[in-house]
């Protein structure tokens, strides 16, 4: 999945439930979201007698199902009758998503609408939500005060949501500092990941947070735990361009030369989105940037490949320029391609071989 479910908004009275989880990203605007599909699903159960755990089974039955994860799970119903629960999915997927729940979920006579047949009703409860619901809650809302209360409860710090994330992981995510010593103060596990592989310091890396990495790096956490994608907190740093927290981590000791999945590096990420500062960090640090990736790749020839001149006279020094990436394109190919002239010239210069063919 490419961005976390959130839980945006819980409202619970004595008359009624509403639960919104969505996975829309935060800069989507109100229009955008008018235009995704909806598919109603009816739950034949009051809404007093369902769970907070029948939402993330009925989103985890929708995933396992079809294969997608709904932009958004609505559900809402009065005390007493029936709940409906609204599921958003891009235009675009609506069909193939009715295909797949065709299997597991009786159909109503609109197209749009879908009823839990009986044998998932087992699933159901009861929609109160207990102490550990209510911590996830407020680490995500940065509720410090809160968050305590709950805890001297009896709340279970290392509580799991339906992506496997704890308090600790959503105060991270979203720079609830305050929440985070908290819980780091009150024995939370530092190196937890969840679904996704990622931890506590890997979401605070990824979504810019300096001051949450300092105060994770300070309680001891491990810098070189890899997501299930094979990224470090230091490559979702490099990636991003965010050079405060790269200084952060290698002054810290992170891995510099830990490569993801597609063999990619720190300073590869950081040389392919021309994050120039970062490149001068990673360097000095002594990164090597001779690695090269599933694609034969390396920082230099992901650097040509982008126009990044600036970046490719910092790694320049002692590089192969003659090197050949899984597609045949040596350096001086790829900043000819790109009509960077200045850098032809220096590369002739230095004795690159002219005579290099690429694959294609």
């Amino acid at each position: 999945m490419q961005d976390y479910c959130k839980m945006l908004e819980v409202f619970e009275t004595s008359t009624s439930v509403d639960v919104y989880i969505s996975t829309v990203p935060d800069e989507v605007t109100e229009d955008q979201k008018k235009a995704f599909s909806e598919m109603v699903v009816k739950i034949d159960k009051p809404a007093s007698q369902c769970t907070l755990h029948d939402v993330r089974k009925l989103n985890e039955a929708i995933i396992a199902n079809s294969g997608l994860c709904p932009h958004s799970v609505y559900i809402s119903g009065v005390a007493n009758k029936c709940v409906e629960v609204v599921v958003r999915f891009p235009p675009s997927v609506v069909g193939w998503v009715l295909a797949a729940l065709t299997p597991h979920f009786m159909t109503t006579h609109h197209l749009s609408e879908v009823t839990l047949d009986g044998s998932q009703l087992s699933l159901l409860q009861d929609l109160r939500y207990d102490l550990n619901d209510k911590l996830i809650i407020a680490g995500r809302a940065g509720q410090v005060m809160r968050a305590a209360s709950l805890l001297n409860s009896g709340a279970d710090i290392q509580t799991e949501d339906w992506l496997s994330q704890t308090p600790l992981d959503w105060a991270s995510r979203y720079s609830h500092l305050q929440v985070v010593r908290l819980l780091v103060s009150r024995g939370a596990q530092l190196n937890h990941q969840d679904l996704a592989g990622c931890s506590a310091v890997m979401l605070a890396a990824w979504h810019g947070h300096t001051n949450v990495v300092v105060e994770l790096v300070k309680a001891g956490a491990n810098l070189d735990l890899q997501s299930n994608y094979g990224s470090s907190a230091l490559m979702m740093a490099a990636r991003g361009g965010l050079t405060d927290i790269v200084v952060e981590l290698v002054k810290a000791g992170a891995n510099l030369d830990l490569q993801n999945n597609d063999g990619d590096s720190a300073v590869m990420l950081a040389a392919r989105g021309g994050h120039t500062g970062v490149v001068v960090e990673l360097v000095e640090a002594k990164a090597n940037y001779y690695l090269q990736n599933n694609d034969g790749d390396t920082a230099l020839t992901l650097a040509a490949s982008g126009g990044h001149t600036d970046i490719m006279e910092l790694i320049k020094a002692g590089a192969n320029f003659d090197l050949q990436n899984n597609s045949g394109f040596s350096t001086l190919m790829l900043v000819a391609r790109g009509g960077h002239t200045h850098f032809v010239v220096e590369l002739v210069k230095a004795g690159a071989n002219l005579d290099l063919q690429s694959n294609v």
